[in-house]
Order: structure tokens, then C-alpha cells, then sequence
């Protein structure tokens, strides 16, 4: 143990084991030595330690792997039923305890928590566990599940235009709306060679853990990136294309305006 690793108590090292497969198949075939050598023990632990009832760790083990992966499959059901069917139950639920951990979470956060624990862990997924698209789905299921507020729209002024607060603009290299709708439905994927294409989208956060979805042009989701920050329609107009231009991107902010995608404190 290095001066800087503090001494472990009974419980600490339990959680260790339980997060760690080697600590714990050392654990199972009564390699005591081994966990006292990897891990900074207090006085008495590994003698607590050999006590253990391993069969009973490893059903209390399995329950709440079993209740860590039901908490991602409850906010992410689409995506990570891909994954389960790629990998297995017993491999999804033991990959994911492994790479997706649960650090301290108040019971309020514990959705939006799980959103992000389960896109990193699906993004993550080697290719070879996963078809090509399941990053980009798990990237749109999450952004679709919205807040649970709907988040403030924000002001601009009044000659300027700005992307609404409560909006996300998403780009994909899949058609991540139809395949959601698909797999939703229980109907097989499309060939990859129908789906892969880009995909820009517009997502608004109404509130209750729902959104609106919004199909983008790429004019149009052009003109939205670009009102990230407060724009003016004339310097738009000029970053878009120019007067050759200005008509169609007067009508694109007038629509955004109306969906609400866009604020103001003026007309369009």
C-alpha cells in the first residue's frame, strides 16, 4: 500500500470487489493473498473477508447488475435492446456493471444520469458488438428523451435572432429517425444501404421527458447553427449565400420563428 492510498474497511473493499471481475474471481477461488496484495487493507479486513458467502455476493451481485441495467434499458428501451440482442442478457448486464458505473446520484437525477450512462456505453460499444448505426441511435434516443422541464427558450434582441434554449440541433450519418421508428414498431432495420445517409435534425424539449422532433434541410439547419450565438438576418443572409440567397433564408427564420425554434424580440 502506498503512503497515499488510504487503509480499506470491510465495506469499502466489498464495493471494490463488486466492481472489479478479477477481485472477485479472485475472491471465488479463495485467493486471499492476491486481494491483499492489490488492495490497501485495514488490520482484520481479509480475515472478514474470508467469511464471505460467495454463492450469496454473487446472487446480491447479479441483482444489482440486473437493477443498474433495468435503469438504462427504462430511459434508453430502444437502443439498448439492439444491444441486448447483440450481446446476450448475462453479457449486457455484466458489461455493462463493468463500463458504465454508477457513481452517487440523487434519486431527482437518476434519468438524466442513466441518458448519459447508457449513450457513452453504447457510443463506446466496440464495432464489433454493435451495427454501424447503433451509436447514432443511442445519440438521438437520448437527446429525444428531453427534460424533465421544459429548459428556458432565452431572449435575444430585437434585431437579432437566436436558437431557442430548449433546442439541440443533431447531425447523423443515419437516418436515426426512421430506424427509431422501426425498431419501435418491431420491424427489422433497413439495409444499411437505405439508411446511411446524413441526417440533420432539430430537438425541442417541451417538458415531462418529451420533445419535438424536426426533420432540417441543410440550408436550414445551416442558418440555425449559426444562431448559436445572437445573429443578425442580414449577416445570415451573407454567411448562407448572399442576396442570391436572401429570400430563402428570410423564409427559413420566419418558420423557425413560428416553431419556435428561433426567438427574437422583433419580426422576422
Amino acid at each position: 500500500m502506498s503512503p497515499a492510498e488510504a487503509a480499506l474497511g470491510v465495506q469499502e473493499t466489498v464495493t471494490r470487489i463488486l466492481h472489479d471481475a478479477t477481485l472477485f474471481d479472485a475472491l471465488r477461488r479463495g485467493s486471499f493473498p492476491d486481494l491483499a496484495r492489490r488492495l490497501p487493507l485495514a488490520d482484520g479486513v481479509l480475515d472478514v473477508i474470508r467469511t464471505i458467502d460467495v454463492a450469496g455476493l454473487q446472487h446480491h451481485l447479479h441483482t444489482i447488475q440486473a437493477k443498474h441495467l433495468r435503469h438504462a434499458e427504462g430511459v434508453l428501451p430502444v437502443s439498448m435492446a439492439v444491444a441486448r440482442e447483440r450481446l446476450g442478457p448475462d453479457r449486457l448486464r455484466q458489461d455493462f456493471w463493468t463500463r458504465a458505473p454508477l457513481g452517487f446520484a440523487p434519486a431527482a437525477e437518476l434519468r438524466s444520469v442513466y441518458l448519459a450512462l447508457g449513450r457513452a456505453y453504447l457510443e463506446g460499444l466496440p464495432v464489433t458488438s454493435k451495427p454501424p448505426w447503433l451509436a447514432d441511435l443511442a445519440r438521438f434516443e437520448a437527446t429525444r428523451g428531453g427534460s424533465a422541464t421544459a429548459p428556458p427558450r432565452g431572449q435575444a434582441a430585437a434585431d437579432r435572432f437566436l436558437l431557442s434554449g430548449d433546442v439541440t440541433l443533431c447531425a447523423f450519418d443515419w437516418d436515426v429517425v426512421s430506424l427509431f421508428a422501426d425498431l419501435t414498431a418491431g420491424v427489422a432495420p433497413a439495409e444499411p444501404g437505405r439508411i446511411h445517409r446524413r441526417t440533420l435534425l432539430a430537438v425541442r424539449a417541451t417538458g415531462e421527458w418529451r420533445s419535438q422532433v424536426f426533420r432540417l434541410g441543410p440550408a436550414t439547419y445551416e442558418v440555425l447553427r449559426r444562431c448559436a450565438r445572437p445573429a443578425r438576418l442580414d449577416d445570415l443572409v451573407d454567411a448562407v449565400g448572399g442576396e442570391a440567397v436572401a429570400a430563402d433564408v428570410r423564409k427559413i427564420v420566419t418558420g423557425a420563428v413560428a416553431g419556435k425554434l428561433l426567438i427574437t424580440g422583433g419580426g422576422a
